[in-house]
């Protein structure tokens, strides 16, 4: 699965998971552009091959900025692997905190819109995109409103924009991989307390994408030649909380 010649954007890039897709696409000729809030994390992923870039992904004048960013390097983008993961706390639904929920969801769910936005206009035609959204974007999970519900949402979008870019050829699916996969790999969103959640041990594996390698072969594959025309690729998962964690009716954590 060559990539030579093709211009990817890889957001959350300082994050294992885009690291590792960083790297797995570079390996195959792609012209990248990392992006991430992170300078320090961002700037080991430099290399010939690779234009680094900070942004905040949630905020839609720094999403520009990078989009400008590629368009000028390269004249237009191929490839885009729009990778955003906040998980936020654990916490029951009577007892999630309002302002948390928002910016659960505005860091999954509208980052996820915003990148949507402004790249898709500048993906050439034949191109693909991949959305990072969760195995918990299809089942649910004791404690997680605001991510499970943003990532439900990020599924949503990922099957708008399949239908809206399918006149162009591009290409257009998300990801759902265990969240084990993801622990403490929350992209470039909004963090803060919002950036608890449960514990490792509390994690059911049920599929084999487990680290952030096996995650980066399944986005290349979908961003190749040779990917499916899908809205969804599914590494599945659910989350239990073992009996007594307090997370009953009015309870809080």
């Amino acid at each position: 699965m060559s990539l030579t010649g093709k211009v990817a954007v890889v957001t959350g890039a300082a994050s294992d998971i885009g690291g590792a897709v960083v790297g797995v696409l570079a390996s195959r000729g792609a012209k990248l552009l990392a992006v991430d809030r992170e300078s320090a994390a961002l700037a080991v992923l430099a290399a010939d091959n690779v234009e680094i870039w900070v942004a905040d992904v949630s905020r839609p004048e720094d999403v520009v900025s990078y989009v400008t960013r590629a368009v000028e390097l390269w004249g237009g983008i191929d490839l885009f692997f729009n990778n955003i993961d906040v998980e936020g706390p654990v916490r029951a639904l009577p007892d999630y905190p309002d302002a948390a929920f928002d910016e659960v969801v505005g860091a999954n769910l509208r980052s996820a819109f915003l990148g949507l936005k402004h790249v898709l206009p500048h993906v050439r035609d034949g191109g693909a995109v991949v959305n990072l959204a969760s195995a918990l974007g299809v089942v649910g999970a004791a404690g997680l409103a605001g991510y499970v519900a943003a990532k439900h949402g990020v599924l949503g979008l990922t099957k708008v924009a399949a239908l809206e870019c399918q006149a162009r050829g591009i290409r257009v699916n998300a990801v759902c991989p265990d969240p084990v996969a993801r622990r403490s790999r929350r992209g470039s969103g909004s963090a803060g307390e919002n950036n608890s959640g449960p514990r490792e041990e509390e994690v059911g594996t049920l599929n084999e994408y487990e680290t952030p390698e096996d995650v980066a072969h399944l986005v290349a594959f979908l961003l190749s030649d040779e990917g499916p025309v899908h809205h969804r690729a599914d590494a599945f998962a659910e989350v239990r909380l073992p009996a007594g964690d307090g997370l009953g009716a009015g309870s809080g954590r």
